[in-house]
């Protein structure tokens, strides 16, 4: 069944299956710089800092089989399909992430996959 949140022609994952690897990908996200004004770093440098800690989260799923990630031609919106299950996020590859995450989450404590 493809509800909208599976690429096309996907099998219906196993989402327990599923669990660690969205453990593992929370890690990663959670190591992402955040920017606060207390710090006195400029929005500017932090938006680079930023940039590149996104480009290595990217290289490290990029090396994950059937991992996908494409952001929009003007920037504004990054997809994330790994597992066959997709995610979508306004913004970085840091949003993309933790919406694929949630939505794995939400899927494992329903037991019947994603709801939109």
């Amino acid at each position: 069944m493809n509800n909208g949140h599976l690429s096309e022609g996907a099998p219906e994952p196993n989402w327990a299956a599923l669990l660690p690897v969205a453990q593992e990908l929370q890690r990663w996200v959670d190591s992402l710089p955040v920017w606060s004004e207390a710090s006195g770093e400029t929005w500017q440098a932090f938006s680079r800092r930023l940039g590149k800690h996104e480009l290595g989260l990217a290289e490290r799923l990029g090396r994950m089989p059937g991992c996908t990630v494409a952001r929009s031609p003007n920037g504004s919106s990054t997809t994330l399909i790994l597992a066959g299950v997709e995610a979508r996020a306004q913004g970085g590859l840091g949003a993309a992430c933790r919406n694929w995450v949630a939505k794995i989450r939400r899927a494992d404590l329903s037991g019947s996959g994603p709801r939109t």
